[in-house]
């Protein structure tokens, strides 16, 4: 088996492989092996199988590990946290590992990225560790020959792309006080401030006050300011399925929220294709939560870019994002 869902362990004397993707949500960790694959190891379209030659055995979760989020310490324990759990899920103890990428939101940041590396490194998981962000394995493993446009949508959101000559490029990723336009965050935000509009009568009626009032538990509008005060960004974003599922039933409201956060989206991937694509169809990689669990919003976001004037060319939706980790390590 290379890539798809985990497979059985004939053995457990590995070498094994480990693939980490830590976000802003939920930390996984993906378990993975070489094996020997013949001349299997191209697609239909004579591209390279970016999977040929690994095994995915198990895959564990945990905490939220965004680094510039938690503390460098605190991210690395959700990174061991899902290790172990991929481990137990196989009824076996953390084994010999080869080596282990480390895909980590917030990995921009110098600072933060150093701290991460230092306490990676004294943590002697593995010789060879490599620590990148979140988007570089998508391209790696989601597009024809390591070339294409990577969005993330989920709590923030984040594009990321690379030429066939190898240039990066970025845009978006600045987080939720200033930028993340289109995320679980945004909308979610977007969705609480239509409901109060709607309660004081300022705004058009919608079904979004009275939707978050079930998800909070609390139909008063009014009570839910000192509530969420305590939460943090990766639980407010949590909202963001009440606009969707709103949105959904018709509501005008809802709806004209969707469309512009797939509009936003839609603009972190004209952005890149004007600067290194322009002209010619580009492929597409998405994931994060919001883009893989809606294809409305999926294909809204595709509307708006070829509107906008972008060309694609194939694209593809990564159920897994850690399982694409595990390719820097092939």
């Amino acid at each position: 088996m290379s890539g798809g869902e985990p497979g059985r362990v004939a053995d457990d004397n590995g070498p094994f492989l480990i693939g980490i993707d830590g976000g802003g949500t939920k930390t996984e960790a993906v378990i993975g092996r070489r094996i020997e694959t013949g001349d299997a190891d191209h697609n239909a379209a004579g591209c390279s199988d970016p999977f040929a030659g690994l095994q995915i055995l198990a895959r564990g979760t945990a905490g939220p590990a965004n680094l510039q989020s938690v503390s460098a310490d605190q991210a690395w324990h959700q990174c061991r946290t899902a290790i172990v759990a991929a481990f137990d899920s196989l009824h076996l103890p953390v084994g010999q590992i080869d080596a282990v990428a480390l895909a980590m939101a917030g990995e921009g940041s110098r600072p933060h990225r150093e701290a991460f590396v230092a306490v990676v490194q004294r943590a002697g998981l593995a010789a060879r560790v490599i620590v990148t962000h979140d988007a570089r394995p998508l391209i790696a493993a989601g597009t024809p020959n390591d070339c294409g446009v990577a969005l993330i949508a989920g709590t923030g959101s984040f594009a990321y792309c690379r030429t066939a000559e190898g240039v990066e490029d970025r845009c978006g990723g600045w987080g939720y006080l200033y930028g993340d336009e289109g995320s679980g965050y945004a909308i979610a935000a977007a969705g609480l401030r239509a409901a109060v509009r709607a309660a004081d009568g300022r705004g058009e009626p919608t079904e979004l006050l009275t939707a978050f009032g079930h998800w909070l538990d609390e139909p008063t509008a009014t009570a839910w300011l000192p509530r969420l005060r305590t939460w943090n960004p990766e639980q407010l974003a949590g909202g963001a399925k009440v606009v969707l599922e709103v949105a959904a039933r018709g509501d005008a409201v809802a709806n004209a929220l969707i469309d512009r956060a797939a509009d936003h989206l839609a603009r972190h991937l004209k952005a890149l294709w004007d600067r290194r694509f322009a002209g010619k169809p580009v492929n597409l990689a998405l994931t994060g939560g919001l883009l893989i669990g809606d294809p409305t919003l999926r294909e809204r976001v595709l509307n708006h870019f070829v509107q906008r004037g972008g060309v694609v060319g194939e694209y593809r939706v990564i159920t897994h994002p850690v399982d694409t980790v595990l390719t820097l390590l092939r």
